[in-house]
């Protein structure tokens, strides 16, 4: 589960270390123990035990922005090598004619990153780093955030009340009950698919969560309590720190799906059943949380396995969450291209917002660190939208009806 890190062909006789994209020991098992008989072995082993320190090391990263950040830094080669000019330890005049190249072509958020990936080479290969203490390469930084390019992308529309009210009438009209014969894998047919869609759009909904997160979801991650509430923890959350418990809880209502639309009533009425007959077998008492609370759970049955023609615990991808909520949003009549998973992300504290949910609460259950990141999410309700506008029309009309006469305001 470990390899070494990336070396590339010498550069003005210089060898430059770059990062293992796979994942290492340590991010297979981020938040629980290594195998014993690993540790045995490795602490026999001095190159072993140094090997495994660099990873260590490297695993403050995760593989994803590891492998981002060797793509960056491979452009800053491939600018050094067309300008003839020292990639490690990069001077300040070829850095700025580097940014500025990249702030004509990409977004603020790139150029950032590109930064960030000089940074980080530099680091692992124990060099200083090249903007702290340069004026001219911090107020480059500042000038490119200040004026650079933005996105055009537009913000994906969210799932709202009326997509889930018509998700859940056609749904149910078309599978009223759980039968097996219908949602069997192994039988040509569509069936569990759209099974499989509704869950990931139903509970992505509620949960909020990123779709790497619902993804990565395990049996053991559905844990009911005594009040008919569901918590449902999302191991290793991307913002959270390791040992930290993220546990959105879902509401339990009475009746059936058809009738509450709940997460809940659709996992206990469908998605469960049809994990127990057809998915791997549930043995709880092999469970990792059992000893570490926050880790991914191997042992257990992913939430949402692969199906193919043998029964192996896999869990789907991530962009198998946005395929469902489009697959629904054309089954509407609406748009897909506008749909994706961060349609559930949003829509989930949008509703919360128009329903009163306090600040505090949605930051919470939607797991950021930070106040300002619920209001990005947020998509203002329309009377929100023309509240000022309301207002001044409002104001004007009451000028008017009393002869002109100013509204008094306190300064």
């Amino acid at each position: 589960m470990h390899g070494s890190c990336l070396s590339i062909p010498r550069t003005g006789g210089l060898k430059i270390k770059l990062f293992d994209e796979g994942e290492n020991v340590w991010d297979f098992h981020r938040g629980r123990a290594l195998d014993t008989k690993f540790k045995e072995e490795t602490a026999k082993d001095m190159k072993a035990l140094d090997r495994l320190g660099a990873m260590l090391r490297q695993s403050a990263l995760r593989p994803g922005s590891r492998t981002n950040y060797n793509a960056w830094f491979r452009a800053w080669l491939a600018f050094c090598k067309q300008k003839g000019c020292r990639p490690l330890p990069a001077k300040q005049k070829p850095l700025l004619r580097f940014l500025t190249t990249l702030a004509m072509h990409y977004a603020v958020s790139s150029v950032k990153i590109a930064a960030s990936a000089v940074v980080a080479v530099h680091r692992l290969n124990n060099k200083k780093n090249p903007f702290r203490n340069s004026m001219v390469l911090e107020d480059m930084l500042k000038g490119v955030e200040q004026c650079g390019l933005v996105g055009v992308q537009a913000q994906k529309c969210i799932v709202d009340p009326k997509f889930l009210a018509r998700l859940v009438e056609q749904f149910s009209a078309e599978y009223p009950v759980f039968d097996r014969d219908i949602f069997d894998p192994a039988v040509e047919g569509d069936s569990v698919i759209w099974l499989r869609s509704t869950v990931l759009t139903v509970l992505g909904l509620e949960l909020g969560v990123r779709s790497s997160s619902l993804a990565r979801l395990t049996m053991c991650c559905w844990q009911p309590r005594g009040d008919g509430t569901v918590g449902v923890q999302c191991d290793l959350a991307k913002n959270g720190k390791n040992g930290e418990l993220f546990l959105p809880v879902l509401d339990y209502l009475e009746g059936s799906f058809k009738d509450n639309g709940t997460a809940i009533s659709l996992m206990e009425e469908y998605w469960l059943p049809f994990i127990e007959h057809f998915g791997i077998e549930y043995k709880p008492e092999g469970c990792v949380k059992k000893d570490h609370l926050t880790a991914h759970c191997t042992s257990c049955p992913k939430l949402f396995p692969v199906f193919g023609k043998d029964k192996v615990n896999k869990a789907i991808q991530a962009r198998a969450v946005s395929d469902a909520v489009k697959r629904w949003a054309k089954r509407l009549g609406r748009d897909p291209t506008k749909y994706s998973a961060k349609s559930l992300r949003r829509g989930s504290t949008s509703i919360a917002a128009a329903m009163k949910v306090t600040k505090k609460i949605r930051q919470k259950h939607g797991g950021w660190k930070t106040k300002r990141m619920p209001f990005v999410y947020t998509e203002k309700s329309t009377e929100k939208e023309k509240a000022v506008s309301k207002a001044v029309h409002g104001a004007f009309k009451k000028s008017k009806k009393h002869n002109h006469k100013r509204l008094r305001f306190k300064v």
